[in-house]
């Protein structure tokens, strides 16, 4: 019996009385039989993979973040907003009162003027995108021209949004009374319970129009108030 036979025969009485160490049989294996297998190990260079952070349920901000999200949100609505930046908004605000003061020069020029076609509804037309409540110059003009047309009742509602200086309410006053002689009584306001006016002062179909002043305006120029 050579001496690996000898080896194999002693463990196997060993264990069979009990006598051998615990892991005597795996580490004496035959020469020829397959190797035992090697725990895994971490190849060279290889990234250990970061355990997964766990993710918080929406909406758990913290109570500061809270309130700093609330703030932000109400400086974001007591912002004024702005069509232009800072810097030009002196630019754009003289080119808008350039603009509006040659609107109102153009409705006296047509007011004013020897001969003008259709002059009332050009004085009208030329004021046509400015409000009578956001100038004095405006309300006049617009008044004015409403009593020229004869229409009385809109002249005197537009009259209701003018801030005038005292002289250019007797101006006013004095082209309601004027306009109001020119009238046949069909077209005056005060016949509008009888139904021949509807809510703007314009007569209904089949009554008489209100009569016209076409000539051109000779009084004075609004004035600011005082």
């Amino acid at each position: 019996m050579d001496t690996r036979s000898a080896t194999v025969s002693m463990l196997v009485l060993a264990l069979a009385l009990g006598l051998a160490p615990a892991g005597a049989a795996a580490e004496t294996a035959p020469a020829g039989g397959a190797a035992a297998p090697r725990p895994a190990t971490a190849k060279p260079g290889a990234k250990k993979k970061a355990p997964r952070k766990r993710r918080r349920p929406s909406g758990s901000g913290s109570a500061s973040n809270a309130d700093e999200r609330a703030a932000a949100v109400q400086n974001a609505k007591n912002k004024p907003i702005t069509a232009f930046p800072a810097e030009q908004a002196a630019t754009v605000s003289r080119i808008f009162d350039e603009h509006r003061r040659e609107q109102v020069a153009d409705a006296e020029r047509a007011a004013r003027a020897a001969k003008q076609d259709d002059r009332w509804n050009s004085v009208l037309f030329a004021i046509r995108e400015l409000d009578s409540g956001a100038g004095y110059d405006v309300c006049f003009w617009r008044a004015l021209a409403y009593y020229r047309q004869g229409e009385l009742a809109r002249a005197r509602k537009t009259r209701q949004l003018c801030v005038l200086a005292p002289s250019d309410v007797g101006t006013l006053d004095h082209e309601d009374a004027a306009a109001s002689s020119l009238q046949p009584p069909s077209a005056l306001p005060e016949l509008r319970l009888a139904g021949a006016l509807d809510e703007d002062g314009q007569a209904r179909a089949g009554t008489t129009k209100p009569v016209a002043n076409p000539e051109a305006y000779t009084g004075p120029s609004p004035a600011p108030p005082k």
